[in-house]
């Protein structure tokens, strides 16, 4: 009883700040214009789905024992994060492909016997998604992305229900692995969303570069936004041939943080070999047997059997993300608020102007009574100014309440719940 009753205010202040951040992000949607192309890091997004994702979740009775440890597979494209994680399953679970934007859902790839309760237990947790058991959602062209939008979906996969046959076990037996759309082409800018909140569940993120792609200016930002919220990260430089001096180029930039804040330690680097079999199964057979993948294997391994330490970790770094961005996470409301605050004193002006001055003047130091009518339907009319009723109505709700004081007050709720 006492747990439920510390609850039930901490869940309560959680939906809070997911409406807020929800508002937010729709404000700052409207203000963006329709030319701008920016990079941008998406920082209300991620915020969004650190919410939905993992704090949410993690105000749920028995969450840090019950919930596996997640691992997410995060790269560009043809950056081979499906190879890596079929290396890590031990088989081919993943689909493998050259072709560009071959993942366009989130694919969680779990033990049979762990279930789907990763999924069921928390309501918030991918929220609105069409689930797929044992299959891929369809695929859509380019074309048809554009002209009737990303369908959002996910598939729970077993991997033994994959075709092939195991070539080691997985290197962690207990975790939920997670293959992702790729980030890096403007095409794929249409599942971010999905990207992001499957990220924003991970306790341990590995993401893969390769020689054309380690110092992507697009990568580079997101990888210092998920350092940013406390993730974990081991990087995978893949298809390096023999004798690449690269190596040491990509433990340069990777160390290289313009606010230290994410500098990727020399031993959280893990290069594999290119393979050049002709065979997808081929590849994967002599990859599995090259040293480099043992050590990746161990390492990984090592991380997932930190369990609740691992999650904790993940969890206090989005609490940490959340305060440290208050003020962006605020910015387009409180311009709401500004707007808001700036149509009722138009209104009040307009008002006393239109109205009051001129009654005092024209009716009752006059003799105009009969002109009274016309006056107040002229205001009548400059209240029905389109724009300026929703917005009033909306300042009349309680958008002055909306301030740094009653975010603040809903994360120390959600803080004040874990630290019991």
């Amino acid at each position: 009883m006492a747990q439920t009753q510390m609850q039930q205010p901490a869940m309560a202040a959680c939906n809070r700040l997911i409406a807020m951040v929800e508002r937010s992000l729709e404000m700052e949607r409207k203000s963006r214009s329709a030319s701008d192309d920016a990079i941008r890091v998406p920082w209300l997004r991620y915020a969004l789905a650190q919410l939905r994702q993992r704090i949410c979740p993690a105000l749920t009775a028995g969450w840090i024992e019950a919930d596996p440890v997640h691992v997410v597979m995060f790269g560009g494209t043809n950056s081979g994060k499906s190879t890596v994680l079929n290396v890590l399953l031990g088989r081919a679970a993943a689909g493998m492909s050259y072709r560009a934007r071959f993942s366009q859902h989130p694919e969680a790839f779990r033990p049979d016997c762990s279930g789907n309760a990763f999924l069921d237990d928390y309501p918030t947790r991918f929220a609105g998604y069409e689930r797929y058991i044992d299959q891929d959602p369809p695929r859509r062209s380019d074309r048809e992305l554009q002209e009737t939008g990303y369908q959002y979906a996910l598939a729970v996969i077993d991997p033994q229900h994959r075709d092939g046959r195991a070539l080691l076990p997985p290197a962690a037996g207990a975790a939920v692995f997670w293959d992702i759309p790729d980030f890096s082409t403007e095409e794929a800018m249409i599942y971010m969303p999905a990207v992001l909140d499957t990220i924003a569940l991970a306790d341990l993120v590995v993401m893969t570069v390769t020689k054309e792609n380690y110092a992507d200016h697009r990568g580079n930002l997101l990888r210092a936004m998920i350092c940013a919220s406390g993730v974990p990260i081991r990087v995978v430089a893949n298809k390096l041939e023999d004798g690449s001096h690269l190596l040491d180029d990509i433990r340069m930039k990777l160390a290289d943080s313009d606010d230290g804040t994410c500098r990727i330690a020399a031993d959280r680097l893990h290069p594999l070999p290119h393979v050049k079999d002709v065979s997808e199964q081929g590849r994967l057979q002599q990859l599995v047997q090259a040293t480099e993948s043992a050590d990746l294997r161990r390492a990984v391994g090592g991380d997932v059997a930190t369990g609740t330490t691992l999650k904790k970790q993940a969890l206090a770094g989005s609490i940490r993300f959340l305060e440290r961005r208050l003020d962006d996470l605020l910015a387009p409301l409180q311009a709401e608020l500004a707007a808001a605050e700036h149509w009722h004193w138009l209104v009040e002006r307009i008002t006393r102007n239109e109205f009051y001055e001129r009654y005092r003047r024209d009716y009752l130091d006059g003799e105009k009574y009969v002109d009274f009518n016309q006056t107040l339907v002229k205001l009548l009319d400059l209240l029905e100014v389109p724009g300026i009723g929703p917005i009033i109505s909306a300042a009349s709700k309680g958008l002055r309440a909306i301030s740094s004081a009653v975010f603040g007050s809903a994360i120390n709720t959600v803080k004040g719940f874990f630290s019991k």
